[in-house]
């Protein structure tokens, strides 16, 4: 693509490339390791809903690193979205009706 902007050539030096290669390896490589493992364990259902986990994780870290005020809107979202997973996952029970009673009793 950056042939067709008006971009200069990015140059690659050998530290630049290794920075990459981690980031690729230590990165994603590792995720995707731990997220197949945790298939592995838990099943593809569960180990789905780590991902909807992960903008709760994104803003816990602004809020943390960065310093970013915390709002009724984020804390309303993670929420719904950490009682949404739980009861996608069927750890959330709502209670049971009463069995009707027998007449006569």
């Amino acid at each position: 693509m950056t042939p067709f902007l008006a971009w200069q050539t990015p140059h690659l030096t050998g530290r630049v490339a290794a920075s990459v290669a981690i980031l690729g390896l230590l990165g994603t490589g590792l995720a995707y390791v731990l997220y197949f493992r945790l298939i592995g364990d838990v099943g593809a259902t569960t180990a789905s809903a780590v991902n909807y986990v992960v903008p709760v994780a994104a803003v816990l870290v602004g809020v943390v690193v960065l310093g970013e005020p915390v709002t009724w809107n984020l804390l309303a979202g993670g929420l719904v979205v950490l009682a949404g997973v739980a009861y996608a996952e069927g750890r959330l029970r709502w209670p049971r009706a009463r069995a009707a009673q027998a007449p006569g009793r």
